[in-house]
């Protein structure tokens, strides 16, 4: 009995996740790198550590990616870009995170860590 309750609340939890996920936006994004050192996301639909996992595998994979920090409860991600190296672009940042099927609200940039 204990089996069934564990196996039907993980399937609630997991049918809650896929659910809540939404299509990413078609606003067009800025192809040339980010000058900056680091910039924050607002994405919707996370809700799960498999969520955050999706979202940092697939930021991780980008060139210039150093840092990964993932908010579920504010829906914030920040990335810190590697000095020295090519940043990605806006574009491509919006391009991983569609790619995880999250909406992508915002990006904004600092040269502040």
């Amino acid at each position: 009995m204990r089996t069934l309750t564990t196996l039907i609340l993980t399937a609630a939890l997991m049918g809650a996740c896929a659910s809540t996920q939404e299509t990413a936006s078609t606003k067009a994004y800025d192809i040339t790198p980010i000058a900056a050192d680091s910039a924050t996301m607002r994405v919707n639909g996370m809700s799960c550590p498999k969520c955050a996992n999706n979202i940092e595998r697939q930021l991780a994979s980008l060139p210039g990616v150093e840092t990964i920090d993932i908010d579920l409860g504010r829906g914030v991600v920040g990335v810190g870009f590697a000095h020295g190296s090519t940043h990605p672009s806006e574009a491509q940042l919006a391009k991983a995170i569609d790619n995880t099927g999250f909406t992508l609200v915002s990006i904004s940039s600092s040269s502040v860590r």
